[in-house]
């Protein structure tokens, strides 16, 4: 016996399946309390559909719409509007699920539903979006499809192989849609300002980054946090290569450490080191520092300002301005030492201690450690002093005293980076050597998948530099346990795996293509599509000899690409998952010919139940039915037995058919 479900289940299973997707689309903009009581009421809603229990009255219903807008109404306000919408349409939705539904029911839920991802999307788009978009659509073509035959036959029984088919012409009809809504968002005009876009709960999570001063134990907070901080492709590098260079502090106030205004140009020494081109893409956030590996050359971008000594930032602005990716280019030396280009250091704002310090204790420990100690020895030896077992790495139990570097030199002896490079600073300091902190990123997991570097917040890391006076020479110590030997560096590389990998790529190429999308990306490219008609000669010799262009915009080549190519297999798949047999290819035919003469088969009847409904009574019936059951005998005869329907058979019944298909 073949296997069949209803209409109406696998009407239900989609509309199920369809909720649960709008639901995690629009789970960040949702509140809690709304979250409980929609997964309770789309699981109450499954217990009535499949146990057969009577639904809730009417006016039940009724009533509880009327209560949650009600509710919505009263606690809107200008700031929360998108939310509380959304929350309010997927209750709604809830109220539907608990009745008793028809055809033009499941088009309202899932018409519904559509607006609930859309207001999720005016509120917070996140990488995941895209797919949820996707899904949803296709869900909904689906259902609009179930939904037309349950107006028709509400009560029809469903063969595994009709689902299969249905499923097959959905999403046929689904993927020749794709390329008409790609048309259309990339010419579709945009809004030069986005509407209605509230801070949601996901922005705070991106507000973490640098600032522009460093209070020690505040680094932690970037440390614990797993979110990507920029992605930057470039060739693969050793881990004890991978300093990544923000901010440089060397202005000391007992618990904090700042930068100065300006500092002068600076240069990276040693010619034979490696010369290596970053592309940087950074993730929404307000940090306006800029990084790139140590030592960089050069950083240029839309609105970078360079500070000297490596240092670049982005313009000043209000934090709107980085709500979104920001993508510049970085030419770096790969070099623990670098010289001034000017050659004039100002010794004394790198030995400076304030007044209000206490440094005797530090002073005492110093002296006795480097007693006999050359200058340029001194910084290998007080890492060697802040070192294991004498000093622990940890997250936990910060000194967070009045005197945070005294107390974790003597005290505590556990901290993270910034406070073992403070350490290491501050005692520098005191002995006579002139030394500074840089705040920055150590490591990444590198995606040999995508060519690219993946660094978190949590390769987060603070370092000294200290003066070689007699190089005249700043050089780079990073006192941290594990750290210059690249164990440090390898902090989350092993949270992904191979698929993780791929996926990350997936995510990061088709986010740039359609996330960032926006008036300037459409206009050059209209303005690019014009060119190429206008003079396609010149355009050819251009992209020719502009092979900067190719790489510039080679992320969203290879994003469009994927798609293409996605599309090309799934059409490929669904076209060929089943060639149909001469058994399939005959039944098709006699269904054909005798729904010309308004006999359909319904898809539960069987052949010989369906000939003897026919009307009988006039000769031409008589001799119509003669014909179709001469085709129901010859066909079952061979089919039952298992024979394969081939040659003259197959052609026998072909004549049959086309004898039916002209019969008047």
């Amino acid at each position: 016996m073949k296997k069949s479900i209803t209409l109406k289940n696998l009407l239900i299973f989609n509309t199920t399946v369809s909720v649960a997707v709008a639901f995690m689309a629009a789970s960040s903009v949702i509140q809690f309390p709304f979250k409980i009581t929609i997964f309770c009421g789309v699981l109450f809603a499954l217990f009535l559909d499949f146990s057969h229990l009577p639904k809730p009255p009417r006016i039940v219903l009724n009533a509880a719409s009327v209560v949650i807008m009600m509710s919505a109404f009263m606690r809107i306000t200008y700031q929360t509007i998108i939310e509380t919408f959304t929350g309010a349409i997927m209750m709604m939705i809830v109220v539907k699920l608990l009745e008793d539904r028809r055809a033009h029911d499941y088009v309202q839920i899932i018409s519904m539903l559509a607006v609930s991802v859309v207001c999720s999307a005016i509120v917070s788009i996140s990488q995941g979006l895209i797919y949820y978009c996707f899904l949803i659509s296709f869900l909904a073509g689906f259902e609009l499809l179930l939904s037309a035959w349950f107006d028709k036959e509400p009560g029809a029984i469903l063969s595994f192989g009709v689902v299969r088919q249905l499923f097959t012409r959905s999403s046929v009809i689904w993927w020749m849609m794709l390329p008409l809504c790609l048309g259309l968002f990339f010419i579709a005009p945009r809004a030069a300002v986005v509407m209605l876009r509230p801070p949601g709960p996901g922005v705070q999570e991106a507000r973490i980054g640098f600032s522009d001063f460093l209070t020690l134990g505040s680094v932690r907070n970037i440390q614990e946090n797993d979110a990507i901080a920029f992605r930057a492709e470039m060739k693969l590098l050793a881990p004890k290569d991978l300093y990544w260079r923000g901010i440089v502090l060397d202005v000391f106030t007992g618990t904090s450490w700042l930068p100065s205004r300006r500092y002068p140009a600076q240069s990276p020494a040693g010619a034979g080191s490696d010369v290596v081109r970053q592309s940087i893409v950074m993730e929404p956030g307000p940090s306006r520092w800029l990084f790139a590996l140590d030592f960089p050359i050069s950083t240029y971008g839309d609105g970078v300002v360079s500070f000297g000594q490596g240092i670049y930032r982005r313009s000043a602005g209000g934090n709107t301005m980085y709500s979104r990716r920001y993508e510049y280019e970085a030419i770096s030396r790969i070099s623990s030492s670098f010289a001034p280009s000017d050659e004039r250091v100002d010794i004394s704002r790198y030995l400076s201690i304030p007044d209000n310090f206490n440094r005797s204790s530090i002073q005492s420990l110093t002296e006795r450690l480097l007693s006999g100690i050359g200058d340029d020895e001194k910084p290998r030896a007080v890492m060697n002093y802040l070192s294991p077992p004498l000093f622990e790495y940890s997250l936990e139990d910060l000194p967070m005293s009045a005197a945070p570097t005294e107390d974790f030199i003597f005290n505590s002896r556990r901290g993270n980076c910034e406070f073992f490079a403070s350490a290491m600073a501050v005692m520098l300091r005191v002995s006579g050597v002139p030394a500074r902190l840089v705040a920055g990123y150590h490591g990444g997991a590198y995606n040999d998948s995508g060519g690219y570097y993946i660094v978190s917040q949590n390769n987060a890391h603070v370092w000294v530099e200290a003066w070689d006076d007699r190089s005249n020479l700043w050089r780079r110590y990073d006192p941290t346990p594990g750290a210059e030997s690249g164990s440090f560096a390898a902090i989350g590389v092993e949270e992904y795996s191979r698929l993780s990998m791929y996926l990350d790529v997936l995510n990061y190429r088709i986010s740039r293509v359609f996330m960032e999308y926006d008036n300037s990306s459409q206009s050059e490219a209209l303005y690019r599509m014009r060119e190429i008609i206008s003079n396609p000669s010149a355009a050819i010799k251009d992209l020719a000899g502009n092979m900067r262009w190719i790489d510039e915009y080679s992320g969203r080549l290879a994003g469009l690409l994927l798609l293409a190519g996605t599309t090309a297999l799934v059409l490929y798949i669904a076209l060929r998952a089943r060639r149909k047999t001469t058994e399939e290819k005959l039944l098709e035919g006699f269904h054909l010919a005798m729904t010309r003469h308004g006999y359909r088969r319904r898809p539960c009847e069987g052949l010989e139940e369906f000939i003897s409904a026919m009307r009988r009574g006039p000769e031409p019936e008589e001799r119509l039915f003669a014909l179709a059951n001469d085709f129901v005998a010859r066909f079952e005869e061979r089919y039952f037995k298992g024979i394969r329907i081939a040659g003259s058979d197959a052609e026998y019944l072909k004549g049959l058919i086309s004898r039916i298909r002209r019969f008047s």
